[in-house]
């Protein structure tokens, strides 16, 4: 199947890959652990990397690449929810391939993820161009409950904000902080909230603002609309229930915003690329004020 033509105009990464790392399209470096693949065996290179797979993060991709060729001179991205920051350390690495200066904001509040976040900054030679901030995308103004693990599996699963309140402490820790269990079983620890605008403060205008949020982007969108008309190019959503995504559609729609991928979660979606099946959903829309 024929590919976007944005591969074209950004070049695979070509090189060689070490025991035990994934390295992918970008040239982006990272743990093989991490992704739950222990035993990857080392690529001597040349290796010129293929363009990723036709599936719900190949949309990810272009977006990524196309605000990457977009920007000037610095390539801004802000990657909320970041995990160990797949998408702003790809956006680092696709910017320096382009003779850009990457400038990255990650926000992220699991402390394993954080850690691993580090780590991958790290590893691909991003300290100097890269903010970590460790917390949860919020606007109520209090700490909150995160999931970090449920009683029939081990610490360290999930990645989303409870719903169960605060719980009762189960005598254990987790990177230091107290858990506690809900009625339902969870495992959880309390972590600080910040607003889009605080991670914000300081930068005029981002190219890119990737959020997988795990059902909070609504309440992002709600409270920072005028934020994002002021300063983002581009964004890209995962998405997480219908009601959700009808919601974002009104929203970015009402504010002008033009659409560019627009694929529901849960189902199979027709795409340009072939059917495809998606767990996320995903809604990416560009700022006709900033483009």
């Amino acid at each position: 199947m024929q590919q976007h033509p944005i591969f074209g105009s950004v070049p695979p990464h070509v090189g060689s890959r070490a025991e035990n790392e994934l390295i992918d399209y970008a040239g982006a470096r990272f743990r093989s652990i991490w992704d739950n693949q222990p035993n990857v065996p080392a690529v001597v290179g040349p290796w010129t990397l293929s363009p990723p797979d036709f599936n719900e993060e190949y949309f990810e991709w272009v977006d990524l690449l196309e605000a990457v060729r977009a920007s000037r001179d610095t390539f801004v991205m802000a990657e909320l929810g970041a995990g160990y920051g797949r998408w702003g350390v790809r956006g680092g690495a696709a910017a320096r391939k382009m003779g850009l200066r990457p400038k990255l904001i990650f926000v992220e509040g699991e402390p394993k993820h954080v850690s691993w976040l580090n780590e991958a900054i790290k590893l691909n030679g991003l300290d100097d161009s890269s903010t970590v901030i460790e917390a949860a995308i919020a606007y109520g103004g209090k700490r909150l409950p995160f999931l970090v693990g449920h009683e029939t599996l081990s610490i360290g699963f999930g990645q989303c904000l409870g719903w169960e309140g605060e719980g009762e402490s189960s005598g254990e820790t987790y990177f230091g902080r107290p858990v506690s269990t809900t009625p339902g079983g969870y495992r959880q620890i309390m972590v600080d909230p910040i607003t889009l605008e605080a991670c914000l403060s300081g930068v005029d205008v981002l190219d890119l603002i990737d959020m997988d949020l795990q059902k909070a982007e609504l309440d992002l969108v709600r409270h920072s609309m005028d934020t994002l008309n002021a300063k983002a190019r581009r964004v890209h959503i995962g998405t997480h229930g219908p009601d959700i995504e009808d919601e974002l559609r009104a929203t970015f729609s009402r504010h002008g915003w033009r659409k560019v991928w627009d694929f529901g979660c849960n189902k199979v979606n027709a795409t340009p690329f072939g059917d495809i099946s998606f767990v996320d959903g995903v809604q990416s829309w560009i700022n006709p004020r900033l483009a």
